[in-house]
């Protein structure tokens, strides 16, 4: 017999995005929409694929002090799911360990199974073609937890597909020590089937023997972090003699991403790129990577070589508001949360053209007149300066002072030259 289940977790209902909001309020509003949005998807993904079962790692909210409003409009998604025939089963985690599911609001409706905080509990359900299948699991008891909560699972139950419910951290991932630490050996020697993993926002899916350990990732990315960008979505795991399918479902309405661009070219002529008009152009082209009910925000990286000088970050800054602005105006379905400058300075070419101009002058010196040299040098050199760094390194200096300057410096090298041999 076969049987199907959602694999979900780090909901984070609820996020306000506050980092997103002091960059674009419009932008932070979206997100945090488009959390509920991403969950409401899910739901009718697991509806219209007809599953057994939906699993919740941990993780449902953002926070303990819940919103009410919150609460009910969840509520009415586990009523979705239950009236279609899927049973419900959710472990708390870290960022929702006090109180109930529902935020005191209301008990979970039945169907709606929450695993206990004091030690691993047991549901045998029935799948809809009354395959009988073990769900072991345990909530957190408190916000941070340095124990294997692991330790108290039963083995599995013999002839029978069991799966592991457990937000944790295993084998030490990076930045969650402390949070419920487990190894890959304990959660392996239970003999569970499939592990349905959370607390880990990057998506992880590993076959150990016969055992899946997976992480489904959050379901909605929450910054511009490593971890939180790309796509987002949830595990649907169809079962079929004891076989596991695992397909990701890319379901999140907004995410994060970041790229990097290089507008300038080879020769790194920045002084004659219009930054705004390019940048539009590089986001409008990304849209076809995104879905049309979808929002990508983008952290961009400029590369490559400039002339004349770096952005300043008030110049970034503006370049971010006027570019988001059009995106606005027009439609857009993707935005910039920042520019980030990894431009270098474009100053080799500078330094070359003057000692070319230099190395003229000293092999035709004698032959073709000192002055008139010279003079064809710096004005052919000035020529190739940026206005910028030609006011810099000359200010309100004449052609005929700048010439004036270079003959002397040129006469007294070749002076000490002389004296010298």
């Amino acid at each position: 017999m076969a049987f199907s289940f959602i694999h979900c977790s780090d909901l984070h209902l609820g996020t306000p995005f506050s980092g997103l909001r002091r960059h674009d309020d419009r932008l932070g509003r979206i997100f945090e929409s488009a959390t509920f949005a991403t969950f409401t998807a899910l739901c009718e993904k697991a509806i219209l694929e007809e599953v057994d079962f939906f699993v919740i790692a941990g993780d449902v909210y953002d926070g303990v002090k819940n919103n009410p409003k919150t609460a009910r409009r969840l509520k009415e998604h586990l009523v979705q799911l239950v009236d279609s025939g899927i049973d419900v089963l959710v472990a708390l985690g870290n960022h929702d360990h006090v109180g109930h599911l529902l935020a005191d609001v209301t008990e979970p409706p039945d169907g709606v199974y929450v695993f206990s905080k004091e030690k691993a509990q047991t549901f045998r359900l029935a799948s809809a073609s009354g395959e009988e299948v073990v769900f072991v699991g345990r909530s957190f008891p408190a916000k941070r937890v340095s124990e294997d909560l692991s330790r108290d699972f039963p083995n599995a139950e013999p002839g029978l597909f069991n799966v592991g419910v457990l937000h944790c951290t295993l084998d030490g991932a990076p930045l969650h020590e402390g949070q419920s630490p487990t190894k890959t050996a304990s959660l392996l020697s239970k003999g569970y089937q499939y592990w349905a993993l959370g607390h880990i926002h990057t998506r992880m899916t590993r076959l150990e023997g016969s055992t899946y350990l997976n992480y489904c990732g959050n379901l909605q990315g929450l910054s511009m972090k490593p971890s939180e960008r790309g796509p987002k979505g949830a595990l649907l795991v169809k079962v079929d003699s004891g076989h596991c399918q695992v397909e990701f479902l890319p379901l999140a309405k907004a995410r994060f991403e970041s790229r990097r661009v290089n507008l300038y070219g080879d020769e790194g002529w920045g002084d004659s790129v219009d930054e705004e008009e390019m940048i539009s152009d590089h986001l409008s082209k990304l849209e076809e990577e995104v879905q049309a009910d979808e929002v990508m925000v983008l952290r961009l990286s400029l590369i490559g070589t400039r002339a004349a000088r770096l952005l300043t970050e008030g110049e970034l800054s503006e370049i971010t508001s006027v570019v988001n602005r059009r995106l606005w105006q027009n439609g857009g379905r993707v935005f910039l949360e920042s520019i980030e400058d990894h431009l270098q300075l474009r100053d080799v070419y500078l330094p070359a053209a003057l000692t070319e101009a230099l190395d003229d002058v000293a092999h035709e010196m004698e032959s073709q007149g000192l002055d008139r040299l010279v003079r064809e040098c710096i004005e052919k050199a000035s020529g190739k300066m940026p206005v910028e760094i030609r006011s810099e390194l000359f200010g309100e200096l004449s052609s005929a002072e700048i010439f004036e300057s270079a003959r002397s410096m040129v006469l007294e090298a070749v002076v000490g030259s002389s004296e010298q041999d």
